[in-house]
């Protein structure tokens, strides 16, 4: 494959990568959680991934000064050189069964890694105590409603709950919606404490025309 990226890269492309036609992990709990997790984390990143892409691949040496100024300790590498931009290559592949040795990736290794790779793209953990407070809080009005609507217009068919019970059942989504929607409030000040705290370059420069470069 190697003369492949080569031509790729000398056709201008400074990310030559390669993407799996088919998995033929020997796990068969790593192939379903490839298949679960992969969809997650294109669906939830801030960053386009192309789908069954792996580490391996070329990069120019101008993607990899950018990468090496990115200082964040838990490193999802193929997130960040995509996120770093260039021009983008990619191929397909079939990768062979392992012959010799065995893989040290195993199931809890790979669910951190997982974890990892969508913590480090993506805000939307955070977000979600927000979003299920909201769906709380409105389902908390629905039911108030729904509650006052029996007990004033009592019908056989719509079941009427005890009293003093609605009152508590009403209260209780509320606050607990309430409280799940100023979760969110902070975790959204948390991410982006925790994005400051990556310290990525706001911009990368592609090349430079008619600019002498510092120091040159």
């Amino acid at each position: 494959m190697i003369p492949k990226m080569v031509e790729l890269w000398q056709q201008g492309s400074d990310v030559v990568c390669g993407v799996l036609r088919a998995r033929n992990d020997s796990n068969l709990i790593k192939t379903a959680g490839a298949a679960i997790f992969y969809p997650l984390i294109y669906s939830v990143s801030e960053t386009s991934l192309p789908r069954n892409a792996t580490d391996f691949r070329l990069i120019s040496r101008r993607v990899i000064d950018v990468v090496k100024l990115m200082r964040e300790p838990d490193r999802y590498l193929r997130g960040l050189i995509h996120w770093a931009g260039f021009k983008q290559s990619y191929f397909t592949y079939d990768r062979d069964k392992r012959i010799h040795g065995k893989s040290v990736a195993g199931i809890w290794y790979s669910l951190k890694w997982g974890a990892n790779a969508i913590i480090s793209f993506s805000n939307l953990p955070l977000r979600l105590a927000a979003y299920v407070g909201i769906l709380v809080i409105i389902v908390s009005f629905l039911a108030s409603i729904y509650f006052v609507t029996a007990r004033l217009y009592p019908l056989h068919w719509l079941p009427v709950a005890p009293t003093g019970v609605t009152a508590i059942i009403v209260l209780l989504l509320f606050a607990i919606g309430l409280n799940a929607f100023f979760l969110g409030v902070i975790g959204e000040y948390v991410g982006r404490i925790y994005t400051q705290g990556k310290q990525r370059p706001l911009y990368i420069i592609d090349r430079m025309i008619n600019i002498r470069a510092p120091g040159s």
